[in-house]
């Protein structure tokens, strides 16, 4: 907030509504809420939703539900110079994710791609060593037993959703707020951003958002428009 023109009332406003609405608020209809310019808004939007980034969660004790998705339009809907002509998640951007069973707490993270090493480190940094993972048959999860953790996989693929314990449907259903996100509010989600974005759904699933939680994780931050838009 330093340097900020804006009052406390304001921030204090946009903090509750980024908060409390399931598919987020655009920056449009934040700038009609506030009162302010639609860039001022989008500002005033990261700069909240980078006090939520990088939290010093303790890990996970699990068992704990990881997966990825893939944020991004459709291929037949880009400019016909930009289409790659073919399915999947070709041209989008990937999420890793991952869902505390026993608290119920959630954490994402934006990737530059999806493998093996990716999958490891990202699991390393939120699970306890030895403690229960439960994924898809994605390859990317094959060495999670050499790395101590036990794992419990389902077969998607041959229409298995649970196998035992095993299943991703937790996570899953935090890809679906992720997607009402994108398709009902923001409508396109940049590369960039998109780390603030998958904290914002982070942390409204968590129910960290409060506004005394969030001040003190303003505290020592600083998002500069130049540096947003650089």
């Amino acid at each position: 907030m330093q340097s900020s023109k804006l009052g406390a009332r304001t921030w204090l406003i946009a903090i509750y509504l980024l908060s409390a609405s399931p598919k987020g608020v655009s920056s449009v209809s934040l700038a009609k809420h506030l009162g302010i310019t639609q860039p001022t808004a989008w500002h005033l939007g990261h700069r909240i939703r980078q006090a939520w980034v990088d939290g010093d969660d303790p890990l996970m004790v699990g068992p704990v539900e990881v997966d990825e998705t893939y944020v991004g339009g459709k291929d037949r809907n880009r400019p016909s110079g930009e289409r790659g002509g073919q399915r999947g998640p070709t041209g989008k951007a990937p999420v890793m994710g991952a869902a505390d069973r026993h608290t119920g707490s959630v954490s994402l993270q934006a990737v530059d791609k999806v493998d093996g090493s990716t999958a490891v480190g990202f699991i390393a940094g939120r699970v306890c060593y030895g403690g229960v993972v439960f994924t898809d048959e994605a390859r990317v999860y094959q060495r999670l037993r050499r790395f101590g953790y036990r794992h419990g996989r389902v077969a998607h693929s041959k229409g298995e959703y649970r196998r035992g314990m095993a299943s991703t449907n937790r996570i899953e259903g935090v890809w679906a707020l992720l997607k009402r996100s994108y398709v009902g509010t923001y409508h396109w989600m940049s590369q960039k951003h998109l780390h603030r974005y998958c904290a914002e759904v982070e942390n409204r699933v968590n129910k960290t958002t409060s506004l005394t939680h969030t001040y003190d994780r303003l505290i020592g931050r600083q998002l500069r428009y130049a540096d947003l838009v650089a």
